[in-house]
């Protein structure tokens, strides 16, 4: 099954692909994030264009703040987000817990020979998101 990754974010949405069989993905393509209602359309566009029968969608989990407030207005935005989608199309819409994605793209970059006017790192985020949805359903599945 083909799977559509998204790394929610108000200015740029990054968007990957990868499937349930080989438990890849990949990044894609950025999404302009300004407009939520134009953002949505296209992200549901590229899903039916890659064929995509479930949409994961990765959500920031808030970590406390040193001085213990914890931020709650990026998930509850990102849940919105969601919801939005969900609102708009008959596919699964998935959440995973996007902590540390950005993190994660920026590491791969680190490691590969991309130079950096090539590389998308919202979409290399969204590609993180989803190989951990990926590897946690497998996990869940009981796949080897």
């Amino acid at each position: 099954m083909n799977v559509l990754g998204v790394d929610f974010g108000k200015k740029r949405i990054g968007i990957a692909t990868g499937d349930t069989v080989t438990r890849m993905a990949f990044p894609l393509r950025t999404v302009d994030g300004t407009d939520a209602v134009r953002a949505i359309e296209e992200i549901l566009t590229i899903a039916k264009e890659e064929a995509c029968e479930c949409v994961v969608v990765g959500v920031p989990r808030p970590l406390p703040k040193a001085d213990g407030v914890e931020r709650k207005n990026v998930e509850a935005e990102a849940l919105a987000f969601v919801e939005a989608i969900r609102a708009k199309t008959k596919l699964p819409v998935e959440i995973e817990d996007e902590r540390f994605s950005s993190r994660m793209a920026d590491r791969w970059r680190e490691l590969s020979e991309t130079k950096k006017k090539n590389f998308n790192r919202d979409a290399s985020a969204a590609a993180a998101i989803l190989e951990s949805y990926l590897e946690r359903t497998q996990k869940k599945d009981g796949d080897i």
